[in-house]
């Protein structure tokens, strides 16, 4: 298992996938952090009754928390632009007061997992990408990252953060990707965005962190395989540039 250091500190860092081996969007995730030189941990979970992302994040804290002071989970179809991406992690959450992760709200699907719920339209820290320390983790008496009474996937943690007076800093779309607009010479482009748009958009947070949210939505899907080719691409040619 990999563990970054930063100021004497230990961090965990993983990405967690639900899709077979051989899948795309793995090989491509991989590629981007080998490409970058981002040391990171890959971590696959069966999508069944039993187990999901959020009680493996919650099964993975109890294991390793003795031993690690901050952890960020990294979600399979989200990867990081810039490999300087831990010492910017670290600089929002080193005050270990701070919970960081991709805003996303609350909707009519937990209505269909738990009739008693009703939707809030609660804005929380994401499973798609999260980071915090083990202070705040503690300091907010361990919340599990599965689905609750109250709260979605992951949502808990968030819930309890302002309950306890926590800050939670959310990012929010810069800009956006979208498969038609691939002949673009710049992968870049920035096209008007509205945070709650309809699917089958690729996100990009501040030129450093990318990520589709429907994945299973063709123009997401198309839009994840050619960003990531095309950003391979562009880093592969600076490299060569340079040597």
């Amino acid at each position: 298992m990999y563990i970054i250091t930063i100021n004497e500190k230990k961090i965990l860092s993983m990405v967690l996938y639900n899709y077979n081996e051989d899948s795309i969007f793995l090989r491509r995730n991989k590629e981007i952090f080998s490409c970058l030189d981002i040391p990171i941990n890959h971590y696959w979970y069966p999508n069944c009754h039993w187990t999901n992302k959020g009680a493996l994040i919650s099964k993975i804290i109890k294991e390793v928390i003795n031993e690690i002071d901050y952890f960020i989970f990294f979600d399979g179809f989200c990867i990081p632009l810039n490999n300087q991406i831990y010492h910017w992690i670290y600089s929002k959450i080193s005050d270990n007061n701070t919970l960081l992760g991709i805003a996303d709200r609350t909707d009519n699907s937990l209505i269909e997992l738990k009739p008693s719920v009703k939707p809030t339209g609660h804005i929380y820290a994401s499973l798609d990408f999260l980071a915090f320390s083990k202070n705040i983790y503690k300091k907010c008496v361990y919340p599990g990252f599965h689905e609750t009474l109250r709260a979605a996937e992951g949502e808990e943690f968030s819930i309890r953060a302002a309950e306890f007076g926590f800050n939670i800093t959310l990012m929010y779309p810069t800009s956006n990707f979208f498969v038609k607009d691939m002949s673009q010479s710049n992968i870049l482009t920035s096209f008007p965005f509205n945070f709650f748009m309809k699917l089958g958009y690729a996100q990009i947070y501040n030129n450093i962190i990318f990520r589709v949210k429907y994945p299973r939505e063709n123009d997401s899907y198309l839009s994840f395989i050619r960003f990531t080719e095309l950003f391979l691409e562009q880093k592969r040619k600076q490299l060569k540039y340079l040597t």
